[in-house]
């Protein structure tokens, strides 16, 4: 188990779930790790059934088995679904959506400490500038979080 939470490991096997057929020395290079070391994994691998190699001339293709292929998968989802929650970016641009809206609340409610709406409204700006959204979803809510800060920098006017 602790096979597939190693970085190397987890690299050869996304690798060979993305070619139908790898040799050893392509997959070595693709995951930046030496030849033996990648031997090494292609060996436990196939004890634990997860891949199984083909000799052809000299070569030493590697290829999935299914249950390689259902254990690549899983590792994909597992992996994904860790980076979509740790990139943080997306909490990020809410919270800054929420504080947004806050703030034009009270702005529209009174109309003292423009200078410190200002001052803040010039915070988010340079904020949202800096973050980069990476799908769709954090892109709408950049752009609701831009247009919230329009209306306050026009109240503020």
């Amino acid at each position: 188990m602790d096979l597939f939470l190693q970085k190397k490991s987890s690299k050869a096997l996304l690798c060979l779930m993305d070619k139908e057929k790898c040799s050893i020395s392509e997959l070595s290079s693709k995951i930046n790790s030496p030849y033996a070391h990648t031997f090494n994994l292609i060996r436990k691998f196939e004890e634990i059934g997860i891949i199984y190699t083909k000799k052809e001339g000299r070569t030493k293709f590697v290829f999935l088995t299914p249950k390689g292929k259902r254990a690549a998968y899983f590792l994909k989802s597992f992996i994904d679904s860790i980076n979509s929650e740790s990139v943080g970016k997306n909490k990020k641009l809410l919270r800054y959506l929420e504080n947004l809206k806050r703030y034009l609340i009270d702005l529209k409610s009174s109309n003292h400490g423009k200078i410190k709406y200002a001052r803040i409204a010039g915070r988010y700006k340079k904020l949202l500038r800096k973050t980069k959204p990476r799908n769709e979803e954090d892109k709408k809510i950049k752009k609701e979080a831009l247009e919230i800060l329009k209306q306050i920098e026009e109240l503020i006017q």
